[in-house]
């Protein structure tokens, strides 16, 4: 079972919190498609409004991984680091945007601890 009492690697489709809850990270939606685990990377869809892109004060979202005293990873899918305008604490599993350059989104990351992956696709929404 995952985290949140779902098998690991099932469709779940849960929308999560965003962190902390801002004026522009309330837009961002952040959808818990697949849960991580064991046999199966997990898969976490990030949706941005366009008038956050571009916002100063940025926005940020967490990762759902099962809790552990080891500290979690980030790369580009490829293996490359992320982009500078986004940064992210392997501890707390938090992401942190600063403004988004316009050919900055679709972005897919990488996030790793232990064995359990957990892939964030980051899109540009056209609604709020």
């Amino acid at each position: 079972m995952g985290e949140f009492g779902w098998p690991s690697g099932q469709p779940i489709n849960t929308q999560l919190p965003t962190e902390p809850p801002g004026a522009h990270s309330s837009n961002v939606r952040v959808i818990l498609v697949h849960d991580a685990g064991p046999r199966a990377q997990g898969l976490t869809r990030v949706y941005v409004p366009r008038d956050v892109l571009g916002a100063q004060t940025g926005f940020s979202f967490l990762v759902a991984l099962p809790p552990t005293d080891e500290a979690a990873t980030a790369s580009l899918r490829d293996g490359s680091a992320l982009p500078a305008w986004l940064a992210f604490d392997g501890r707390a599993l938090r992401f942190t945007a600063s403004r988004v350059p316009s050919n900055g989104l679709p972005l897919l990351v990488r996030v790793q601890r232990g064995p359990l992956v957990m892939e964030v696709d980051l899109f540009e929404s056209m609604h709020p």
